[in-house]
């Protein structure tokens, strides 16, 4: 990984953030960047990226799921959305009502070949205790079937 892909957001980030300049502190750059946290263990991740995104650009997002995607075991997934901001998902659209649809049906699918793989359930029942993660509405996860592929509108985390 590399620092200079942090570059792109710095005024935000050494301002609000981090407080403290890339030049001045670069360890504490790198304590915050998900670029350093990268593992084989890393669980099964769905990115989804504006295009227009001008508080992570896409070529942030494009190079962390790149870089993840080459070391992890689990799923990595890309999606990149044309002329789509960052938190373009605040207000209610078609687009938001797809993107959420389209990561719960990831979610599902991860679950259900997690449980697979491992043959306990075990992986299942740890994601679901968990309060901060956004959850399929029961009928979906329950509709889901471990497939060998993700779900359709997701692609490998290579981009285009």
């Amino acid at each position: 990984a590399s620092l200079g892909v942090l570059m792109n957001t710095r005024g935000l980030v050494q301002l609000i953030v981090l407080r403290a300049g890339l030049s001045h502190d670069p360890s504490r750059w790198q304590a915050a960047s998900p670029l350093f946290r990268l593992s084989a263990d890393a669980p099964p991740f769905c990115i989804v990226q504006g295009t227009h995104d001008l508080l992570v650009p896409v070529e942030e997002a494009r190079t962390f799921a790149a870089e993840l995607a080459a070391v992890s075991r689990a799923p990595v997934v890309y999606a990149e959305l044309p002329g789509a901001q960052h938190a373009f998902d605040v207000t209610a659209s078609r687009r938001s009502r797809d993107t959420v649809a389209g990561v719960a049906a990831f979610l599902a699918w991860a679950r259900s070949t997690a449980a697979e793989r491992d043959g306990s359930g075990q992986a299942a029942r740890r994601s679901r205790s968990s309060n901060n993660e956004i959850q399929a509405p029961p009928s979906e996860a329950a509709a889901a079937s471990p497939t060998a592929t993700p779900p359709s509108g997701c692609s490998d985390a290579s981009p285009a």
